[in-house]
């Protein structure tokens, strides 16, 4: 059987303290009696997307995408979109949307999604790689790369290239948490951009801030050599929680 070395290349938090964006999020709700939800995206500057989408199929076209602009604590939606000139309003967490046609109107409420693994204890046969507790410094017995920072808040920051276990693998269930700055002047691949890979390198998954994108070849844990992941990270960059991946390795 291959055994394989996991390499860490910039998953480690960097000790530095954000403020979270009002804005950016899931939201559910309604658009034209019909139940819908959105992704707001941070575009750059004061410029935000905003993808909304039917979650019962009845609206035509099933999604479409409108931009805002911040200006005085609000988001303001104007532009054509779906056949539709829409206007609108992002406020307190709640979006009102209005077509211009025939009372298709929308009101979506922000959402806050809970991981069910936050907080859990690793299974009794586990091997924890990289020890992790809030507040108190961990440790790289487990890695080749002894370089990297270790912060006061439990996290650490990359230094002196990628990391590789110590210990060779085979079919291994690997499971990360790793935490996703907002970069709001990037886009695409260039946002918090980095992946786990296996020693030779001919198997990668990525890590990147694609929040609120449609699955594809530019998705979070996608496997570069083979399919979109089963699910997209669902939170959002820079929102206090950490995204989640489960890998099997063989």
């Amino acid at each position: 059987m291959k055994t394989n070395s996991i390499i860490a290349c910039c998953l480690a938090v960097v000790s530095t303290a954000f403020c979270q964006n009002p804005f950016i999020g899931e939201y559910e709700g309604t658009l034209g009696g019909h139940p819908a939800k959105a992704f707001v995206i941070a575009a750059g500057g004061q410029n935000y997307t905003i993808n909304l989408s039917s979650t019962d199929g009845k609206l035509t076209p099933a999604g479409f995408e409108l931009a805002a602009t911040h200006y005085d604590g609000a988001l303001y939606i104007v532009g054509r979109a779906a056949g539709r000139d829409w206007n609108g309003r992002l406020h307190n967490g709640v979006i009102k949307l209005d077509g211009n046609y025939y009372g298709l109107t929308g009101e979506l409420k922000k959402t806050e999604r809970h991981s069910p693994t936050l907080g859990q204890k690793p299974p009794k046969n586990a091997i924890v790689l990289l020890p992790f507790e809030q507040g108190k410094k961990t440790h790289l017995e487990q890695w080749t790369n002894p370089n990297w920072e270790l912060m006061d808040d439990g996290s650490m920051q990359v230094r002196g290239g990628a990391n590789y276990t110590v210990r060779s693998f085979r079919n291994v269930q690997l499971h990360i948490e790793f935490w996703l700055p907002l970069e709001i002047s990037k886009i695409g691949q260039h946002r918090a951009n980095s992946g786990v890979f296996s020693n030779d390198s001919s198997y990668e998954v990525q890590v990147l801030d694609s929040f609120g994108l449609m699955l594809g070849t530019a998705t979070a844990a996608r496997s570069m050599a083979s399919r979109p992941p089963m699910s997209m990270p669902r939170w959002p960059p820079n929102s206090g929680r950490p995204t989640t991946l489960r890998l099997s390795l063989r």
